[in-house]
């Protein structure tokens, strides 16, 4: 008998703020779970309930389509990073002993320099003159 892989339930807050970068990982593991169980012919929206939680079965209830599911739960965890969040995390890092240590932390620990950009990854940082740089700084400090 031929042994199924199984996937881990997905089961993410939408208000965690890691919820976009977990969605993003679990669901291309869930298409390459799909992708394993294509000789049977599964009912996609009958695996994708079988694999999160009653909180997010919640936000799925009565679709009928597979792709209609799939919009919802993108809609509520595809977001875009919370650049304020990301910049203050940014700053109030510690060095210490070779790693990085979060402050606030539900990141953990991290070496350096990877620690350092994997942080700076989500403040969106681009070009800027002097003036947007002044804008964009002024609600750091409030933070």
């Amino acid at each position: 008998m031929d042994k199924i892989i199984r996937l881990d339930r997905f089961d993410i807050s939408s208000a965690d703020p890691q919820a976009s970068k977990l969605w993003k990982l679990w669901y291309q593991n869930f298409i390459y779970y799909l992708s394993t169980l294509k000789h049977l012919n599964p009912d996609k929206l009958e695996v994708l309930y079988l694999n999160i939680s009653v909180m997010i079965a919640d936000v799925i209830e009565g679709c009928s389509e597979f792709e209609h599911a799939i919009k919802l739960l993108k809609f509520v965890y595809d977001k875009p990073p919370n650049v304020i969040h990301a910049r203050h995390l940014l700053s109030t890092c510690l060095q210490w002993d070779n790693t990085i240590y979060f402050q606030h932390t539900y990141s953990g620990i991290i070496p350096i320099p990877s620690g350092l950009n994997h942080l700076a990854a989500d403040c969106c940082f681009k070009d800027v003159t002097a003036a947007t740089y002044r804008d964009e700084s002024i609600p750091d400090v409030f933070i």
